[in-house]
C-alpha cells in the first residue's frame, strides 16, 4: 500500500508494515482501518509508523500520543538527531570543532555532542539558510520539540523556548473562595 492507493494491501497478510511520513497521509484513518489490520498482532510481526511532525499529521500525533501515554497497542521510540548515527561529518585531519553560540553550548552540554555531531549541525542548519526553527522541525532533539511547528505559533517558537527555559513553578497558589450556593468566587 502507499499513502496514494490505501486499499492495494486490502484482503492481504503481512508479517510487516512500515508507513513512512505518516504525518503527510492524506487519509491516514483509512489506512489504519485497511493496511494495518492485516498484520496479525502475534510475534515475528511488525509494525513501524514513522515520521517528521507535520501540522497536518493529527492522525499520527494522536498515535503518538496514545503510544507514550500506554494507551495503545504500539510503542512509542523517538530518535533525536543527536541519536542518529548518519547525523556526523568527518573532520578534516587537525580540525578541531567546539560551540560558538549558547545555543550550540547547551547542544553540546545536554547531548554530549562529538564535534563530528556539530559540524553536522552546523552544514545542516547552513542547508536550511541559518533557519533555526526549521531546522528543530526537521531535525528535532526531544519529541516534545518536534510538535513545536514553526509556521503555526502566534508568537515565535525561538522566544517560547527563551520563556519555557526560565519557567519556575509558582511561588503560591490560590485557595478558591466557595460561596453558600457551590458558586467559586
Amino acid at each position: 500500500a502507499s499513502a496514494r492507493n490505501i486499499h492495494s494491501s486490502a484482503g492481504g497478510t503481512y508479517h510487516s508494515v512500515h508507513l513512512s511520513e505518516a504525518a503527510r497521509y492524506p487519509k491516514p484513518e483509512e489506512i489504519e482501518t485497511s493496511t494495518l489490520q492485516t498484520v496479525a498482532l502475534a510475534s515475528n510481526t511488525m509494525i513501524v509508523i514513522e515520521s517528521t511532525a507535520r501540522p497536518e499529521g493529527h492522525w499520527f500525533k494522536a498515535m503518538c500520543d496514545a503510544a507514550r501515554s500506554g494507551d495503545s497497542i504500539y510503542e512509542f521510540d523517538f530518535i533525536g538527531w543527536p541519536e542518529d548515527p548518519t547525523c556526523r561529518v568527518p573532520l578534516a585531519e587537525g580540525e578541531v570543532v567546539e560551540p560558538d553560540t549558547l545555543d550550540e553550548e547547551a547542544l553540546w552540554r545536554e547531548f554530549s555532542l562529538a564535534p563530528e555531531q556539530l559540524k553536522w549541525h552546523r552544514m545542516a542548519l547552513a542547508g536550511m539558510r541559518g533557519d533555526v526553527d526549521a531546522f528543530r522541525q526537521e531535525y528535532p532533539t526531544t519529541a516534545e520539540e518536534a510538535w513545536v511547528l514553526r509556521d503555526y505559533t502566534v508568537f515565535p517558537a525561538a522566544h517560547l523556548r527563551r520563556i519555557a527555559g526560565g519557567l519556575t513553578p509558582p511561588q503560591y497558589r490560590a485557595t478558591p473562595i466557595v460561596a453558600s450556593d457551590a458558586t467559586v468566587i
